[in-house]
Parts: structure tokens; C-alpha cells; sequence
């Protein structure tokens, strides 16, 4: 329960959830402090902790620990082809009421024939047990539910307020030395390999070359995150490239800046684009993110990672004079689809009423 994607979307779900109706309670697979552990605990949550990497101990650790508490109504999972694993678990200890939450539409770019298995047995023990499949997208519930699944799409939302406040805690084009004039942009989320950090930084490189006025700032944090670092030693572009590691101020910084990069490998419905188009910042994002994400705002620009960095470069400069909304009308468009967390609580509820009967 790290500061991502699935993770913030939970969280949104539970800060808005009625606590006096409905609890969650978290297993873990970490002894590591997460960092909305202190908020769960807040909110009456119990964290359960059973810290095993290999998923043939952590199943036999699922199983002994859903047999000694029998006291759930339902589990919910989101942990992508191991919930078919745990769901094994949770099975044969007489668990009925699973659901499973599909958030992405690949685990990998290149599989090995070990990965390929896997692949194939956590969607059949996936489809085999869960009573429940849940999809932030259409294409996340192609990716992991078989055909013959009903899938209920429920779409990644976010608490709308947080946006509409407009803090400007920190004055981010100070802090970076961003003029007026400079393209300042943002790119949110974990340094793994899906992130795509490595094209960014050349990216980055090219536009210095070509003398392009602007700053490109990193948040988050990962396991690849010195190594980007140090390759932005080697590319030269220590002066435009500023890590900003974890930042709970996310709804600021996407507000401030002006464009939003997004060269991920793939993807299935990231939050962080709901929360891109709810701030009015456009984003430009590679050809291999589910299309899906576009709301209909006009705020979302794809571009194939197999293009020139020119390409890139040139949608980013064109983008940079793209009204951003200031009445805040495309708010009540994008509540009207259902990316508010405080009217999809409600559905969520619906869907944990159907499934415990």
C-alpha cells in the first residue's frame, strides 16, 4: 500500500467508504512500512502481514492464515495474476465471496516460457474461483477474465474536491528555475521498467539538444530510480531533470505543470491520467496505453514509442499552449461518468451487496 496506481484508488474508495457499514481490513506481502499504513490503522483498518516474494509459500501462507480467520464476508483483490493464487487459498478454507479487480492489460513485454505458464495458470485459477470480476477498463477485464465472465467495469476514480481547492503549496516552476516561457513537465509514477523512465531521459536529452525551453520533473520512487539518476548523469541532463521522490501533493503538481508524460510500455487505466484530465492537464502518453483513457475532454494525446523523440518533442510544444479548463465544467463531465470516488462507493457497495448474498 505504496503511493500507486491500484493502491490510491483503493484508498480513495475507503476514505470515502461509510465505516459504520463496511470495514477493509489489508493483508500485506511486505514487513516494509507502506505509506498509507498510518491512515488504514486510522481509519479502523487491521493490516495483516505475511511477507513471502515466491507465490508457492505465499499461497500455503494465505491458506493457513484466511483458516485461522474465517470472520471476512468477502476478499477483494487486486493483486493481478496472484489473486488466482490467493484465491486458491481462500477456496479450499471455505471462502466463496471473491472478487477479483483486473487494473492492467500485461504484466510483461518480453515472457519467458516460465512467465507464459504462469500467465496461464493465474487466469485459470482466477476465472476458476472468484465469484466476483471487477475491471477499471474494458481492456483490463479482456486482458485477465475469460469471455464467459461478466465483468463489471468500475472505473478508477478520484476524490474530485482535492481538485477543485487549487493549493499551490509549493511554487514548482520556482523551485525547478522554470520561466514563464519554459514547458514545464510532469511525469508520476513508480521507477520500474513498464514506467519507460529510460525513454524520457533521452527524451529529455534530444530536446536539450535542440535547444527546447523547459524542465521535466519525476515523482515517485522505485527500485530503478538511482539508476535513472545516474543515467541522467551520463545523458547530460542533470540541469532540466529533478526527482522529487514521493509527493503527497500530486492534485498541485499536475495543476502547475503544464503537460503530463506518460511513454509507458503498457497499461491498463492508470489513475493518475483520471486525475490529469480532472486538474486539466493534457498529457501525452505512447500508443500502448489502453485508449480507453481518453475521457472525452480532449486532454489526451497518444504517440507510438517507435517515433522519432522530433514527434514527441513537437506534440509536447504544441501542447504547451493547450487551454487548460478554468471554469471547471469538464468536472461535471467526468463525474457523469463515474470517476468521482464518492459517488463510486456507492456502486462498490452495490457490487459487495450482490456478492454476499
Amino acid at each position: 500500500m505504496n503511493r500507486a496506481g491500484a493502491e490510491t484508488m483503493v484508498m480513495n474508495l475507503y476514505r470515502a467508504l461509510d465505516k459504520t457499514q463496511y470495514q477493509f481490513d489489508f493483508v500485506y506481502f511486505t514487513e516494509e512500512k507502506c505509506n498509507f499504513d498510518e491512515e488504514i490503522l486510522a481509519m479502523g483498518g487491521k493490516i495483516y502481514r505475511l511477507p513471502l516474494s515466491n507465490f508457492a509459500g505465499r499461497t500455503w501462507a494465505m491458506f493457513c492464515f484466511l483458516r485461522a480467520n474465517k470472520h471476512f464476508y468477502a476478499i477483494h483483490s487486486h493483486m493481478f495474476l496472484n489473486i488466482g493464487f490467493d484465491f486458491t487459498a481462500a477456496y479450499f478454507t471455505g471462502y466463496r465471496n471473491l472478487i477479483a479487480h483486473s487494473h492492467n492489460t500485461s504484466n510483461t513485454s518480453h515472457q519467458s516460457i516460465a512467465q507464459n505458464g504462469y500467465r496461464v495458470l493465474g487466469k485459470f485459477l482466477i476465472n476458476s474461483f472468484s465469484k466476483t470480476t471487477i475491471a477499471c477498463g474494458k481492456e483490463a477485464g479482456d486482458y485477465l477474465f475469460y469471455k464467459n465472465k461478466k465483468v463489471i467495469v468500475l472505473p478508477n476514480a478520484i476524490d474530485f474536491e482535492v481538485f477543485r481547492e487549487n493549493k499551490n503549496s509549493v511554487d514548482l516552476r520556482k523551485s525547478s528555475n522554470c520561466s514563464d516561457n519554459s514547458i514545464l513537465i510532469c511525469q508520476i509514477g513508480r521507477f520500474l521498467e513498464v514506467k519507460n523512465h529510460v525513454f524520457s531521459l533521452k527524451l529529455a536529452q534530444y530536446m536539450k539538444q535542440q535547444k527546447v525551453d523547459f524542465q521535466l520533473l519525476f515523482v515517485g520512487s522505485g527500485a530503478l530510480e538511482l539508476e535513472m539518476k545516474k543515467l541522467a548523469v551520463e545523458l547530460n541532463v542533470v540541469d532540466i531533470v529533478h526527482f522529487l521522490g514521493l509527493r503527497t501533493d500530486i492534485p498541485d503538481i499536475l495543476m502547475q505543470s503544464d503537460v503530463m508524460l506518460m511513454p509507458s510500455l503498457h497499461e491498463g487505466f492508470p489513475v493518475v491520467l483520471v486525475e490529469s484530465q480532472v486538474a486539466g492537464t493534457p498529457a501525452l502518453i505512447s500508443e500502448s496505453i489502453a485508449h480507453e483513457v481518453d475521457l472525452g475532454v480532449n486532454l489526451v494525446f497518444f504517440e507510438s514509442l517507435t517515433s522519432e523523440y522530433s514527434l514527441w518533442a513537437t506534440q509536447l510544444l504544441q501542447m504547451k499552449s493547450k487551454k487548460k479548463f478554468q471554469d471547471k465544467t469538464h468536472l461535471d463531465i467526468l463525474k457523469q461518468k463515474g470517476f468521482d470516488s464518492n459517488d463510486n462507493v456507492l456502486r462498490l457497495i452495490e457490487i459487495y451487496n450482490q456478492s454476499i448474498v
